[in-house]
Order: C-alpha cells, then structure tokens, then sequence
C-alpha cells in the first residue's frame, strides 16, 4: 500500500496533466450501462481487501469494447471466502485460468490482462459468460 507522502508526491507530479484537462461540459453525466450482454477486455485482475470486512476480493477491471457504451468501465468482485468460491471457480474456469491451490492465484493473474470476454450485467452485477479468443 502508498503511503501518504509517496501518494502526494505522485499527485504533485500528476497535476499538471490533470490541470490540462478539459472541464465537463453541463449534461455530461453518464448514463447508466443498462442491463445486458457486452464485450470486455480485461485491464486489470488484482487482489484487494475489502473496506467492508476483513476478507480478500479478486477484482476484475473491465471496459467495455464495443457498442453504445464503449470505454466504459466495470467492475467485478469475487469475495475469497466461504461459499464465494464456487462463483471464483466458474469465472476462473470460463476464462480458462483454473488453479487446483489458491495460493497459486496471484500467479495466473497477469495471464488475464488483456483477455477479452462476453459478460452479462444484471441489477449492477457482472457475471462473465465466456472467454473470447484473442
């Protein structure tokens, strides 16, 4: 984790950039991604804990790659615990990224990066449907 130095020397650094860029323009907001099938990339896969108890989440960066919605974002969470596994072992299987110990999870994390996938998105929750080839 950053500290809070590190994380305002990056932020220091950072502000120029983020000075440069444009203001929003009024009517700007987003309109909710509605419920339905898409195609993502996955940006990022990463463990986090969790602000809202003390477990570990597996967290899915995906963005949107096609469609009215392109570039948007989504955000998956597997909890890594208890009866949440099961959920973990079917995303894990479709993206074709099974580990038989857990301990080895972090390691196949990175092989995710880039993978693209059909998602479903239902009541705000991302369940991934299958793994596209690249």
């Amino acid at each position: 984790m950053i500290n809070d130095k590190e994380l305002r020397a990056y932020l220091a650094e950072a502000n120029a950039e983020y000075t440069k860029a444009p203001e929003p323009e009024p009517g700007d907001d987003y309109e909710p991604i509605s419920d339905g099938k898409y195609e993502v990339a996955i940006r990022m896969v990463e463990i986090v804990s969790s602000k809202s108890s003390n477990n570990m989440n597996l967290k899915w960066h995906l963005q949107i790659i096609g469609g009215k919605f392109s570039g948007r974002m989504l955000w998956k969470y597997n909890v890594l615990s208890g009866e949440s596994f099961k959920w973990l072992k079917k995303d894990l299987a479709v993206m074709g990224a099974m580990v038989s110990d857990l301990r080895n999870l972090p390691d196949i994390l990175g092989d995710l990066q880039g993978a693209k996938a059909i998602i479903g998105l239902r009541d705000n929750n991302v369940f991934i449907n299958k793994r596209l080839e690249d």
